[in-house]
């Protein structure tokens, strides 16, 4: 990992500590946000204000593809990009762009080939009145279209 991303994981653990998070939560949290910083650095970022959706749809398809529950990645990034946020580290808060809620904790799997009618029944359901809604429209339909 980079020194500029080793650095800012080392100062969110040190925020961590400083807001009595319990040690067993800030391992985990520490843990997570490192596949993070690794998958966005074999991304090509450089610098963590750079850090955007993409990067971070990118992380969420990778650790998917390997188990269905995602809760404990999902609550640590929002953990992180709270951070980043706060500190001014990068110019939008991305929590606004994760899954409001743990649902894929539920399915034990993902299905690896969803049907036309699967797809376009969850098309259908995306509100794209907020901005999460609009940029899940948008990449499904471009990733439909590869």
């Amino acid at each position: 990992m980079d020194s500029g991303f080793s650095a800012v994981l080392k100062s969110f653990v040190c925020w961590l500590h400083e807001s009595d998070h319990a040690a067993s939560t800030i391992h985990v949290h520490e843990r997570v946000v490192a596949r993070f910083l690794d998958s966005v650095v074999s991304q090509g970022l450089k610098e963590i204000s750079s850090v955007n959706t993409g990067h971070v749809s990118t992380f969420i398809l990778e650790i998917t593809a390997h188990r269905g529950k995602v809760s404990y990645e999902l609550n640590s990034l929002r953990v992180f990009f709270r951070y980043l946020y706060q500190e001014e580290l990068i110019p939008e808060d991305l929590i606004l762009f994760l899954p409001a809620t743990n649902r894929l904790s539920i399915l034990e799997h993902l299905p690896s080939i969803w049907g036309a009618g699967d797809v376009e029944a969850i098309l259908r359901c995306i509100d794209r009145g907020n901005p999460v809604g609009s940029f899940l429209r948008n990449y499904s339909t471009a990733e439909g279209n590869r």
